[in-house]
Protein backbone atom coordinates (compact mmCIF):
# COMPACT_ATOMS: atom_id res chain seq x y z
CA UNK A 1 0.00 0.00 0.00
CA UNK A 2 2.47 2.37 0.58
CA UNK A 3 4.17 1.42 -2.78
CA UNK A 4 1.49 2.76 -4.14
CA UNK A 5 1.04 5.59 -2.54
CA UNK A 6 4.55 7.04 -3.34
CA UNK A 7 4.00 6.58 -7.23
CA UNK A 8 0.80 8.39 -7.45
CA UNK A 9 2.48 11.98 -6.07
CA UNK A 10 4.45 13.55 -9.04
CA UNK A 11 7.42 15.15 -8.67
CA UNK A 12 7.82 19.05 -8.35
CA UNK A 13 9.31 20.05 -11.83
CA UNK A 14 11.05 23.65 -11.68
CA UNK A 15 11.94 24.98 -15.40
CA UNK A 16 14.54 27.69 -15.30
CA UNK A 17 15.82 29.97 -18.00
CA UNK A 18 18.71 28.93 -20.31
CA UNK A 19 20.87 31.32 -18.57
CA UNK A 20 23.05 30.66 -15.60
CA UNK A 21 21.79 32.50 -11.93
CA UNK A 22 24.89 34.98 -12.57
CA UNK A 23 24.16 36.10 -15.95
CA UNK A 24 20.62 36.07 -15.38
CA UNK A 25 21.21 38.69 -12.50
CA UNK A 26 23.12 41.06 -15.14
CA UNK A 27 20.45 41.20 -17.16
CA UNK A 28 17.99 41.93 -14.88
CA UNK A 29 20.36 45.10 -13.29
CA UNK A 30 20.64 46.71 -17.06
CA UNK A 31 16.84 46.42 -17.80
CA UNK A 32 16.41 48.19 -14.34
CA UNK A 33 18.54 51.25 -15.51
CA UNK A 34 16.90 54.88 -15.52
CA UNK A 35 18.25 57.71 -17.78
CA UNK A 36 18.46 59.62 -14.95
CA UNK A 37 21.16 57.46 -13.43
CA UNK A 38 24.61 58.36 -14.53
CA UNK A 39 27.15 55.68 -14.21
CA UNK A 40 30.75 57.16 -13.53
CA UNK A 41 33.55 54.57 -13.90
CA UNK A 42 36.38 55.31 -11.54
CA UNK A 43 39.48 54.42 -12.10
CA UNK A 44 41.24 52.79 -8.56
CA UNK A 45 45.05 52.99 -9.63
CA UNK A 46 44.70 56.58 -9.41
CA UNK A 47 42.40 56.96 -6.60
CA UNK A 48 44.72 55.03 -4.57
CA UNK A 49 47.81 57.17 -5.78
CA UNK A 50 46.07 60.31 -5.40
CA UNK A 51 44.93 60.00 -1.73
CA UNK A 52 47.84 57.65 -0.57
CA UNK A 53 48.76 58.61 2.87
CA UNK A 54 45.78 59.89 3.78
CA UNK A 55 43.58 59.85 6.21
CA UNK A 56 40.06 60.63 7.69
CA UNK A 57 39.66 61.35 11.45
CA UNK A 58 36.57 59.28 12.44
CA UNK A 59 36.80 60.61 16.08
CA UNK A 60 33.89 62.94 16.33
CA UNK A 61 31.68 61.39 13.31
CA UNK A 62 28.01 61.46 13.82
CA UNK A 63 25.66 60.14 11.31
CA UNK A 64 22.76 59.57 14.12
CA UNK A 65 20.81 62.16 12.84
CA UNK A 66 19.29 62.66 16.16
CA UNK A 67 17.29 65.78 17.28
CA UNK A 68 19.35 66.68 20.29
CA UNK A 69 21.43 70.08 19.38
CA UNK A 70 24.56 69.97 19.00
CA UNK A 71 27.34 69.98 16.20
CA UNK A 72 27.01 67.83 13.76
CA UNK A 73 30.26 66.41 12.34
CA UNK A 74 30.73 64.11 9.30
CA UNK A 75 34.35 62.91 8.45
CA UNK A 76 37.24 65.28 9.16
CA UNK A 77 40.75 65.68 8.14
CA UNK A 78 42.27 67.88 10.29
CA UNK A 79 44.32 65.85 12.15
CA UNK A 80 48.08 66.10 11.42
CA UNK A 81 49.70 63.05 10.12
CA UNK A 82 53.17 62.62 10.86
CA UNK A 83 55.17 60.16 9.67
CA UNK A 84 58.93 59.38 11.89
CA UNK A 85 61.12 57.90 10.12
CA UNK A 86 63.37 55.56 12.13
CA UNK A 87 67.38 54.96 11.89
CA UNK A 88 66.33 51.65 9.93
CA UNK A 89 64.29 52.91 7.45
CA UNK A 90 65.02 52.36 4.12
CA UNK A 91 64.66 56.77 2.96
CA UNK A 92 66.29 59.24 4.99
CA UNK A 93 64.25 62.11 6.67
CA UNK A 94 64.25 64.78 4.14
CA UNK A 95 65.23 68.58 5.19
CA UNK A 96 61.28 69.68 5.22
CA UNK A 97 60.13 66.45 7.15
CA UNK A 98 62.69 67.26 10.13
CA UNK A 99 61.58 70.94 10.35
CA UNK A 100 58.12 69.68 10.21
CA UNK A 101 58.26 66.92 12.80
CA UNK A 102 60.57 69.33 15.19
CA UNK A 103 58.00 71.72 14.88
CA UNK A 104 55.01 69.71 15.74
CA UNK A 105 57.16 67.94 18.62
CA UNK A 106 57.97 71.31 20.38
CA UNK A 107 54.09 72.30 19.49
CA UNK A 108 53.15 68.75 21.34
CA UNK A 109 55.77 69.44 24.22
CA UNK A 110 54.61 73.17 24.93
CA UNK A 111 51.29 71.99 25.09
CA UNK A 112 51.72 69.53 27.85
CA UNK A 113 53.92 71.78 29.87
CA UNK A 114 50.94 74.34 29.62
CA UNK A 115 48.67 71.32 31.29
CA UNK A 116 51.13 70.46 33.66
CA UNK A 117 51.43 74.03 35.02
CA UNK A 118 47.89 74.61 35.33
CA UNK A 119 47.59 70.25 36.97
CA UNK A 120 50.85 70.77 38.98
CA UNK A 121 53.39 72.49 41.05
CA UNK A 122 55.59 74.57 38.35
CA UNK A 123 58.76 73.80 40.10
CA UNK A 124 58.23 69.64 39.57
CA UNK A 125 58.83 70.51 35.70
CA UNK A 126 61.86 68.84 34.64
CA UNK A 127 61.65 70.70 31.22
CA UNK A 128 61.80 74.42 32.22
CA UNK A 129 60.20 77.15 30.54
CA UNK A 130 63.07 78.69 29.17
CA UNK A 131 64.57 75.71 27.67
CA UNK A 132 61.27 75.44 25.61
CA UNK A 133 61.78 79.07 24.47
CA UNK A 134 64.79 79.07 23.46
CA UNK A 135 64.15 75.76 21.40
CA UNK A 136 61.25 77.73 19.72
CA UNK A 137 63.49 80.84 18.60
CA UNK A 138 65.54 78.68 17.11
CA UNK A 139 63.28 76.79 14.96
CA UNK A 140 61.77 80.59 14.24
CA UNK A 141 64.87 81.34 12.98
CA UNK A 142 65.33 77.97 10.79
CA UNK A 143 61.76 79.28 9.32
CA UNK A 144 63.16 82.66 8.79
CA UNK A 145 66.21 80.96 6.88
CA UNK A 146 63.91 78.22 4.65
CA UNK A 147 61.48 81.54 3.63
CA UNK A 148 64.72 83.16 2.35
CA UNK A 149 65.98 80.10 0.71
CA UNK A 150 62.70 79.27 -0.84
CA UNK A 151 62.56 83.26 -1.76
CA UNK A 152 65.85 83.21 -3.79
CA UNK A 153 65.18 79.98 -5.44
CA UNK A 154 62.04 80.96 -6.70
CA UNK A 155 63.34 84.14 -7.94
CA UNK A 156 66.19 82.57 -9.68
CA UNK A 157 63.38 79.92 -11.43
CA UNK A 158 62.04 82.94 -13.06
Amino acid sequence: MLDESMSLRKEDVYETEDLPEDDQQMIEDEMNESEEIERVHIDVDNAMKRFKGRLLSTENVDFSDSIVRRKRCGYGGGSYVLEVIGPYADETETLEQKFTRLNCEINDLAESLREQKVSEKPDSCVVHEEDLIAMLETLKALQMNKDDITTCVQSEKK
